[in-house]
């Protein structure tokens, strides 16, 4: 059984398929506040930090959080000691070995603090070589080793967790800016530089220029990586009040982008993401008012019953010519494919708990399946042609 996809440009997710990706969780436990920063450590979420300004006054804050997904719950735990406890703003934060890492902002560049989590312990630990300044700009870790670009001259430099010690790389191949999104995807670095996507590969010290980013934020997004797989959300466009609300998801793979539908708390610039497993959560930012509302992302969402994706195996993905759908539970069932602008491309019938989706012709992209029995839905998924 043959079906053709044709993708021309970029790919939208369809409403039709899929209910809202977003789940309101509990209010991060501090006041709402911007250009803070957030990490995962085991299973928990560690987020604190940033400022505020809408009152036309500075506050800075040092308070660090802990979030437990599990119950949804926020408790307080030592503040961060970087600017002699007076608050930091612009940070950059990573976690190494159940180890996290804060430092380098607006007000404290050259300073670096690890947080253990065990011992509920700040220390400080080997700041950057004198005259950096990385402020606000984006980094990534690979490897126990975070990457962090200065502001000014453009130039990368290494920090090695395991040896506490600093590495000069070479120069990022972009203009030097604020507000940058950086992410790690299979061992590789990436930067979200306003619609460009630079691809570092670490073992050569290389920036491979990727592909265009479709969506219309330009600056300051959240982003986090979930089931390798990035997302994009939020930021804004040419100004700072010109905000936005998309969800866009980036698949190295096949070098693709999908549009899903739009964040659906208040569009905003500067603010948190981060996954711990494969729950991903965001919060905090600013519209010219400082949130500390949470959120949870689940990118597959479904709109109608819930699902028994345990009882199906769906192989190989990604793939290059079928998929097979395999089921001990289900002897009969239907499975409809779609591409992911939300139209039916093709239905099969499986038997014997045997399904197998075909193409001879088929593009490279992402695509959506439902699996139904006596019309209703029993499972659902992506998959991926190579």
């Amino acid at each position: 059984m043959k079906f053709l996809l044709l993708i021309s440009c970029f790919l939208i997710w369809s409403n039709l398929l899929f209910a809202s990706n977003w789940t309101q969780q509990s209010d991060f436990g501090g006041t709402g506040r911007h250009r803070s920063v957030t990490l995962s450590i085991g299973n928990k979420v560690y987020m604190g930090t940033g400022h505020s300004n809408g009152t036309g006054i500075e506050t800075y804050y040092s308070d660090w959080w802990e979030y437990d997904p599990a119950s949804s719950t926020w408790t307080q735990k030592a503040n961060y000691t970087g600017n002699s406890g007076n608050g930091e703003l612009g940070a950059h934060s990573m976690e190494v070995a159940n180890v996290g890492y804060v430092g380098m902002g607006e007000l404290d560049k050259l300073s670096l603090f690890k947080y253990d989590p065990l011992f509920n312990l700040w220390t400080e630990v080997t700041g950057p070589p004198g005259g950096i300044n990385f402020q606000d700009t984006g980094s990534f870790t690979i490897d126990h080793k975070g990457y962090f670009m200065n502001l000014y001259s453009g130039q990368l430099f290494m920090y090695d967790a395991d040896l506490d010690a600093w590495t000069p790389k070479g120069f990022v191949p972009y203009t030097p800016y604020y507000s940058y999104s950086g992410f790690t995807l299979n061992g590789k670095g990436y930067m979200k530089v306003y619609d460009q996507l630079w691809e570092y590969e670490p073992s050569t010290d290389t920036w491979t220029l990727n592909s265009t980013f479709p969506g219309l934020a330009k600056l300051s997004s959240m982003c986090f990586t979930n089931n390798e797989k990035a997302y994009i959300v939020c930021g804004y466009n040419s100004i700072h009040s010109d905000l936005v609300s998309e969800v866009w998801q980036f698949y190295p793979i096949t070098n693709q982008w999908l549009q899903f539908s739009d964040f659906p708390g208040s569009s905003r610039r500067y603010s948190c993401g981060v996954t711990v497993g494969n729950r991903s959560f965001v919060g905090t930012g600013t519209n010219g008012i400082n949130f500390n509302d949470f959120w949870e992302f689940n990118p597959l969402a479904a709109i109608n019953e819930p699902t028994n994706m345990d009882a199906f195996i769906v192989y190989p993905n990604p793939a290059i010519d079928f998929i097979n759908i395999k089921s001990e539970k289900y002897s009969d069932f239907k499975v409809d494919v779609y591409d992911v602008s939300g139209k039916k491309i093709e239905s099969i019938k499986a038997h014997d708990g045997k399904g197998l989706i075909q193409s001879n012709e088929i593009k490279s992209g992402s695509y959506i399946y439902r699996i139904e029995q006596s019309d209703k839905q029993i499972g659902y998924g992506t998959f991926e042609i190579l």
